[in-house]
């Protein structure tokens, strides 16, 4: 049983989730295209969240601080 788990696992690990869309990995960016620059959540935590979103995203080239 165990082992038929691991191996249902790792075929939906290979194949994905199908979708309509093919995400290359070649752009650090991905499908994240908005860096939520002008962006102010309600809470602190969720402030936290993106401005770490836009650091990763300034980090990775996908947009830039200007």
């Amino acid at each position: 049983m165990c082992k038929a788990l691991i191996v249902i696992g790792l075929a939906l690990l290979v194949t994905g989730c199908g979708g309509d869309k093919d995400i290359t990995f070649t752009e650090p960016c991905g499908v994240i295209i908005d860096p939520l620059k002008n962006v102010n959540a309600k809470t602190r935590s969720g402030q936290k969240r993106i401005d770490t979103h836009f650091e990763r995203g300034v980090a990775a080239k996908c947009w830039t601080r200007n």
